[in-house]
């Protein structure tokens, strides 16, 4: 399990404070609850005073926090069905990980596809401030697109920054909110 660097650390509070400072107190966060990135991301949440959950698996390839207002526990083989709870969330946000982010981001893309999911702004939020971690992946769906291999609209829903701020934006726009 890889850990925040400190400034990564200080983005994803700063993160958390902008959707604080948009939302209120009362919002919450579930994550899969693992160690690393969602770890923090939970702590976080619990020391704003806001609502901290997680989906685990039932699996050993890595630890889980325990620091979460709730939490639900899935078999390994329900992938699919632990990724419709996180669709209480009516906007997700990536950070930086690993595998399992990847396989979330690709089953919340074909959900929207399939209309499982509303289509919604999904942020990929480069948590580390590389400019660079979520490039391979804006690549290959743009690629898809252009192939015919994936609908046009997914493009203006991904959103990849580092910056907070950009986060509010998008989410005033999809609200129609000035």
């Amino acid at each position: 399990t890889l850990k925040l660097t400190r400034a990564g650390e200080r983005r994803l509070g700063g993160l958390l404070d902008a959707l604080v400072g948009f939302w209120g107190q009362n919002i919450g966060i579930v994550t899969g609850g693992g160690s690393g990135v969602m770890e923090v991301a939970n702590t976080m949440a619990r020391d704003r005073g806001i609502l901290s959950g997680a989906n685990f698996l039932d699996i050993t390839d890595q630890p889980m926090t325990t620091d979460v207002d709730f939490c639900q526990v899935f078999q390994s083989t329900c992938r699919h069905s632990r990724q419709k709870w996180f669709e209480i969330a009516s906007f997700p946000i990536f950070n930086v990980g690993g595998l399992g982010s990847l396989e979330e981001l690709g089953i919340t893309l074909c959900n929207m596809k399939l209309s499982i999911m509303e289509p919604v702004p999904v942020v990929l939020f480069d948590t580390e401030g590389n400019h660079g971690f979520w490039d391979g992946m804006h690549h290959q769906i743009t690629t898809m697109v252009a192939m015919g291999r994936a609908p046009e609209w997914i493009t203006d829903r991904l959103i990849i920054t580092d910056d907070p701020q950009k986060v509010i934006a998008v989410y005033r726009k999809q609200l129609q909110l000035f």
